[in-house]
């Protein structure tokens, strides 16, 4: 960690952590009482460790660029605070879901919930992502002289680690509230395929000044978000669902909410078979073909022999060739 200034925004100026405002008074009261019994108390004193609670983004388990890290429940669990939470279970959702809306504790109550789970937590993390969904963008960043080249995402207008974390977490535990979720993503789904049939630019840029260069940011409204992030979690938390809802993506005009339902392929498994042809005419695309090629490589790892050598034959004749991958 950073003596100065480490991920969980605590400052130091001799070597000592210290933490800012109202969790450093109650974590002292705590320490005062000689124990940590509250919820809120729990968390500061997680907080004070310094160490990172954040789960990684969602991977097939098929994926082979996966690589093993310790598991958000062995980090906790290697804490007296951390075991207290998971060992209280149901009975400390309450408080941890009120949490996130608390600007200093709201990152590690949406990781403690998502390693909880059970229905109650997950109602609690997707009241809290419809409430941030319009105000959140997911925005990639491109500089102006090479605007063909990403320099990279960022979530605006929020904490974009919480933001993270809290869709990593729905990836996680969603399955409670996969039908409310799968609604949410099929209305999105309506309404960008009205939008784009009324013609409507369904791409936000701005352009600014940042450290001496000007950059582009560009960033899709509601319903193209939802529609995406829905398909994400559906996919990641195997909701009986997603499936349907992935080819519906697949075959949607909106480019962005294609990619995501191309990227939920790997997800499905065995489960991915009816969208296939969906994916064959984006291996027509020369724009689509080496992305949809990877997606299906992925997905192949999952399958059986037979299944595998059934794609092979289907795909492995098609065009080879170089196309780009547009955001």
């Amino acid at each position: 960690m950073n003596p100065a200034r480490d991920p969980a925004g605590f400052v130091s100026t001799d070597g000592r952590v210290h933490m800012k405002g109202r969790a450093a008074f109650l974590l002292a009261a705590a320490v005062l009482a000689g124990c940590a019994d509250s919820v809120e108390e729990r968390i500061d004193v997680l907080l004070s460790g310094g160490a990172s609670y954040l789960h990684e983004p969602p991977r097939p388990a098929a994926d082979p660029d996966a690589l093993p890290s310790p598991a958000v429940s062995e980090r906790l669990r290697g804490s007296e605070a951390g075991r207290a939470l998971l060992d209280a279970g149901e009975r400390a959702v309450p408080d941890l879901v009120r949490l996130l809306d608390d600007p200093d504790r709201q990152t590690v109550a949406a990781a403690v919930l998502a390693e909880i789970g059970g229905a109650a937590a997950a109602e609690g993390l997707l009241d809290r992502w419809r409430r941030l969904r319009t105000a959140v963008r997911d925005a990639c960043v491109y500089r102006v002289a090479g605007i063909a080249t990403a320099l990279g995402r960022r979530y605006e207008s929020g904490d974009g680690v919480f933001y993270a974390e809290l869709l990593h977490a729905l990836c996680r535990s969603g399955s409670a509230v996969a039908s409310a979720i799968a609604r949410d993503t099929a209305a999105a789904l309506d309404e960008c395929e009205r939008l784009a049939a009324g013609g409507a630019d369904l791409v936000r840029t701005e352009r600014r000044e940042e450290d001496g260069r000007t950059i582009e940011l560009r960033w899709w409204p509601d319903p193209v978000e939802t529609a995406r992030e829905g398909l994400r979690i559906l996919a990641a938390c195997r909701a009986p669902g997603a499936p349907a809802l992935a080819e519906r993506g697949l075959r949607s005009p909106v480019r962005a909410v294609r990619r995501a339902a191309l990227r939920s392929l790997p997800f499905l498994g065995e489960r991915a078979e009816p969208l296939l042809p969906q994916v064959a005419r984006l291996l027509e695309d020369p724009a689509w073909r080496d992305e949809a090629r990877e997606q299906l490589g992925i997905l192949a790892l999952s399958l059986t022999d037979e299944q595998r050598s059934a794609m092979a034959r289907r795909y492995g004749e098609r065009p080879a060739g170089s196309g780009g991958s547009p955001r």
